[in-house]
């Protein structure tokens, strides 16, 4: 599955004072020229019958998977989920039990984005 899946990361945020209020429309006056890119974009991908992953993909892909690995594998270890509409925890205690977890040889790889994963996915 990794294979076909690619984590685009969007690494900049440009404040909304310094945003383009034009760009839709510039891009709107140019998509004959949008959609020829794009058409000799497919035209090189069916002539190589592959793309090549940016450097910046794969790295960030790569993190991805081993956060979402250690999230699932944490979850299905160590967490009962009775879907009660009650069912409720304290984000830090879940948070120190993934630690913990994670130290007693669980996973090397703990952060916090992948407790909010699991927090999120749960919730």
């Amino acid at each position: 599955m990794w294979r076909r899946c690619w984590v685009v990361p969007f690494s900049v945020t440009i404040p909304p004072g310094e945003r383009d209020e034009k760009t839709a429309g510039e891009l709107l006056a140019e998509r004959s020229g949008v959609l020829n890119w794009c058409l000799a974009g497919l035209a090189r991908y069916r002539e190589a019958g592959h793309l090549e992953q940016p450097g910046v993909f794969a790295v960030a892909t790569e993190e991805y998977r081993l956060d979402v690995e250690v999230c699932a594998r944490y979850v299905d270890e160590e967490c009962v989920v009775a879907g009660a509409p009650n069912d409720r925890e304290v984000w830090s205690e879940r948070y120190a039990a993934f630690l913990l977890w994670a130290k007693d040889g669980g996973s090397q790889r703990c952060r916090r984005r992948c407790s909010q994963s699991i927090t999120k996915a749960r919730a």
